[in-house]
């Protein structure tokens, strides 16, 4: 009986588009794109040595040149659910000595089969070739195909056990292509040697592209830059290892004044113009919030040409219709080799930065210095220390009478609130209440400093 190789040539088709519209959508070079990348390309590879096996049976090929197609097929086949296990951790955003670890526990199965499919070539114990010149199988070949589907399992164990790390979304998505694959491997050991799994293979690809490699999933809608949260992977992937990378980020301090003098919408409008621009500028643009983009560099030069670009913005008009709008904007570089703890601790900075810049008219730079990096930290500090005042009533209230003059005595006290920190000293009162304000305090601490003054009364 001749083998059918249909299944693997809608396979191939399915594998071509779903690469080809990969290939064309806008993306950063992370570890989840490049393992997404390899799955596709494993998977295409298998489907091609499988028509290409086929093709060589029906015509009698010399057993030599069938068993060097099968070889890789088989490594390529066993290698599939390590790059599985690989894309799976990748979407977690851990650190990359977490993900070796995690690639080094999945690569065990791989190396059991990798060397049970070399020896294979001259023990025989997964396939042989018969005298009719057809790959038959052999009594190691339930071993193989039960280390693959051990390997799916693995898969699928640790999809389950990191579900809320990852998501429901994610979780949906590599559950169903472990699943797709399993009964791929499991289809394939009971009809065929080398068919079906490749159908499989198309299949999980199609639907992890559909779910969470598509076009769409990291492009924001309404400027069609990459969305705030490629912007958080991209940069938890690139801050533990940044050398010479850069970020410029942009501030539109005028959108709402936009807004209300124009058209409606007309601030939307106005800030798809600005990203349109800005991708002319660099093809890295995030979108971090209404008004706010990023740009991601990979050396000072880039900045500097970048920071020149920004420069030369400034009065230039947009045209909202027939209406000729220009736009105020702050905008600072901040280089990711500066200690950076986490994402959060950098966006918390860039806003520290960007926030006296707020309703300005014209395009200023927001310097970066070592003096606005410890203001910075002195402010975090200043943020955490309020939890934990206003937890332990830490504030004191100083009283300071105030006396008229023309009747010569005291009228009134004024009751002023004082903190004070351990290492810092005294904090002054615009900083902590600005902090408070900012992290949603002040409506605790009110209450608290009313009730030490009507004590005292």
């Amino acid at each position: 009986m001749y083998w059918k190789d249909t299944w693997l040539w809608a396979a191939t088709l399915i594998l071509c588009l779903t690469l080809y519209h990969f290939g064309r959508q806008r993306k950063s070079r992370d570890e989840n794109t490049v393992s997404f990348f390899w799955m596709a390309c494993l998977s295409l590879l298998v489907c091609a040595l499988g028509i290409a096996l086929t093709q060589m049976q029906r015509r009698r090929a010399a057993a030599w040149l069938i068993m060097a197609a099968a070889t890789p097929l088989y490594l390529a086949q066993a290698l599939l659910p390590w790059v599985m296990l690989r894309f799976i951790s990748t979407r977690m955003l851990y650190d990359a000595r977490r993900r070796r670890r995690v690639a080094l526990v999945g690569l065990l199965p791989t190396l059991f089969n990798a060397a049970l499919i070399v020896l294979n070539v001259r023990f025989d114990l997964i396939s042989s070739i018969s005298v009719e010149g057809l790959l038959c199988v052999e009594s190691m070949f339930p071993l193989y195909v039960g280390i693959m589907l051990a390997g799916y399992l693995l898969d699928l164990c640790y999809v389950v056990q990191c579900g809320e790390a990852l998501g429901p979304r994610n979780v949906n998505a590599a559950a169903e292509a472990c699943v797709i694959l399993s009964v791929g491997v499991f289809v394939q050991h009971y009809l065929h040697i080398q068919l079906f799994f490749g159908f499989a293979a198309a299949l999980a690809m199609f639907v992890l592209h559909l779910t969470l490699k598509n076009p769409y999933a990291y492009i924001d809608i309404a400027t069609h830059t990459f969305n705030a949260r490629y912007f958080a992977l991209c940069m938890r992937e690139a801050l533990p290892r940044a050398v010479g990378d850069a970020i410029v980020v942009v501030e539109l301090c005028q959108l709402e004044r936009v807004g209300r003098v124009y058209a409606s919408g007309s601030g939307a409008a106005l800030e798809a113009c600005v990203a349109e621009r800005l991708m002319q500028i660099s093809p890295r643009v995030f979108r971090l919030a209404p008004g706010r983009f990023a740009l991601w560099v990979r050396d000072a030069a880039e900045a500097e040409t970048v920071s020149s670009a920004l420069e030369a913005l400034k009065g230039e008009e947009f045209y909202l219709g027939e209406d000729a709008v220009s736009c105020g904007a702050s905008y600072v570089a901040l280089p990711l080799a500066d200690g950076w703890q986490s994402v959060e601790e950098l966006s918390a900075f860039i806003d520290f930065l960007l926030r006296p810049a707020s309703g300005q008219a014209e395009t200023a730079h927001a310097a970066y210095t070592p003096e606005a990096r410890h203001a910075f930290d002195e402010m975090r500090e200043v943020e955490r220390y309020l939890e934990e005042a206003v937890r332990d009533d830490l504030f004191e209230v100083w009283y300071q009478p105030v006396c008229s003059l023309a009747d010569e005595r005291y009228v009134s006290l004024e009751a002023l609130s004082r903190l004070h920190h351990p290492a810092l000293g005294w904090i002054p009162p615009d900083m902590f209440i600005r902090a408070a304000i900012h992290s949603g305090q002040m409506r605790r601490i009110t209450p608290l400093q009313l009730e030490r003054v009507c004590r005292f009364a």
